[in-house]
């Protein structure tokens, strides 16, 4: 006679009817940990809990968003059932967990999801480091040692610009970086090569750019120049393309739509107008200039990322001296002030482990009326001293000697760095027709996709990806 085997009967999955029941393990773990509450928030917690549960029961609803008000417990019978949750649900539950993380780990315990506590004891762990609420620097060590493992992925500190040898210094972009120049040397086109470089990098990347100093038509207009290498002349000047330029131009379209355009946003300077408050009912309100404010951008942000599923977020503001602070500052002194605080207070709300360094922001600056047109340096940034002093990068270009042409030899200077950048001077090369930097000396048909420039026509205004 064969020896009976013994037959292991995998555990069912509980019913969210299981998990009401009066002695089921939820209401079991309520009454005892009755024993253990010490604290009133305890208490009150505790009583809230054993109402929800009472309400679940009559009678139980086959709904996947069960009706408590308890974000925790919700996520805890979805999970423990297995049943599908609202897509909010995970974000509702981990804000009012960690408004009282001590009393959901004594009254709910293992019934909460490893992964969900994972996930909010390093927040939490995150805040008491940038809060500095740590008793010793013990504590702020692993997070410490998080932020520098992601630091540094794909030989990058930061941010990849496009132009490699500028790389090999800056180890890419990330902190606040300020670049300076005098008008018409390329700082607007550098910097959306940068921007559209990132994006091409890095697939959780968002870019949002604020063009204070000229319509975004024109912001659209150099970045098809940029992704397609054809010149502005070919792609606006009203002449019909060759077939070559037409197909370079619609496959240059199909990418900007399909994966850049989607993590881009644009916004335009706001000359418009908002009523203040006055604390004195006798006195009218009166208009103030919207301008930009922290609040305002860090907004921005989060409706970027949540419309595009980006976790980080790189801020172009094209330029300093266009953020119109909020209302009117007639000292120009203490507008920049304004705009360094804002610049502070977005950097600061974006810090997490995986930006230590918090949101990238490139800032494009005028240079002093009387500065030298070359051998700039950080005290020719046009503003207050403060600018360079708070930047992490400080970055200055001019055009070498008196080049002239389509494409210009530049000098970039690093002139200020921390962590690791290498100061000191790049040269590159802007073809101004085509918006866009080399870091190697373009020849021939090498620098614009092998395209070959038609001369302009006579001949009436098209639409370059018209049939």
């Amino acid at each position: 006679m064969e020896p009976t085997q013994n037959v292991v009967t995998p555990a069912r999955t509980p019913t969210m009817a299981d998990l009401l029941k009066v002695d089921g393990e939820f209401a079991f773990r309520l009454n005892e940990t009755r024993a253990a509450i010490r604290e009133d928030s305890t208490l009150r917690l505790h009583e809230e809990l054993i109402r929800n549960l009472d309400s679940l029961r009559r009678p139980i609803r086959a709904s996947y968003a069960p009706p408590t008000e308890d974000a925790v417990l919700r996520y805890c019978l979805a999970a423990r059932a297995k049943e599908e949750m609202p897509p909010t649900l995970f974000d509702d539950a981990q804000r009012a967990y960690m408004r009282q993380p001590d009393d959901y780990d004594i009254l709910l315990g293992n019934l909460i999801p490893k992964d969900f506590l994972d996930t909010a004891y390093a927040e939490l762990a995150r805040q008491a480091y940038l809060e500095n609420t740590n008793a010793t620097a013990d504590e702020d060590w692993s997070v410490f040692l998080k932020m520098r493992k992601v630091m540094g992925q794909d030989g990058l500190s930061g941010l990849p610009t496009g132009l490699p040898k500028l790389d090999e210094k800056l180890g890419g972009l990330r902190g606040l970086t300020f670049i300076g120049a005098d008008k018409g040397v390329g700082k607007t086109s550098l910097v959306l090569g940068m921007a559209l470089a990132a994006l091409k990098a890095r697939q959780d990347l968002a870019v949002l750019v604020y063009s204070l100093d000229m319509a975004k038509t024109r912001i659209y207009e150099r970045l098809f120049c940029l992704e397609s290498g054809l010149d502005h002349r070919t792609l606006f000047g009203g002449v019909e393309l060759s077939p070559q330029d037409r197909a370079v131009a619609t496959e240059a379209n199909r990418r900007l739509t399909e994966d850049i355009l989607p993590r881009l946003r644009v916004v335009e300077r706001d000359f418009s107008f908002e009523e203040q408050n006055s604390y004195d009912t006798n006195e009218p309100t009166k208009p103030v200039r919207k301008g930009l404010t922290s609040s305002g951008i860090r907004k921005e942000c989060r409706n970027l990322m949540a419309a595009t599923g980006a976790s980080d977020v790189l801020i172009v503001i094209d330029l300093f001296q266009k953020m119109d602070p909020r209302g009117e500052i007639a000292d120009s002194l203490a507008r920049d002030h304004y705009r360094l605080d804002l610049l502070d207070q977005v950097r600061k709300a974006s810090f997490v482990p995986e930006r230590p360094h918090g949101f990238p922001i490139v800032v494009i600056s005028e240079i002093r009326k009387d500065a030298a047109k070359a051998g700039l340096d950080r005290d020719d940034l046009k503003g207050d001293g403060r600018m360079a002093s708070d930047a992490d990068v400080v970055m200055l270009m001019w055009p070498a000697g008196n080049a002239t042409g389509d494409v210009i030899p530049t000098t970039l200077r690093i002139d200020k760095g921390r962590e690791g950048v290498v100061r000191g001077d790049v040269t590159l090369w802007f073809d101004h027709t085509r918006c866009r930097f080399y870091d190697t000396a373009p020849t021939g048909q090498d620098f614009h996709h092998d395209n070959k420039i038609e001369p302009a026509g006579a001949r009436a205004a098209i639409d370059p990806l018209a049939e």
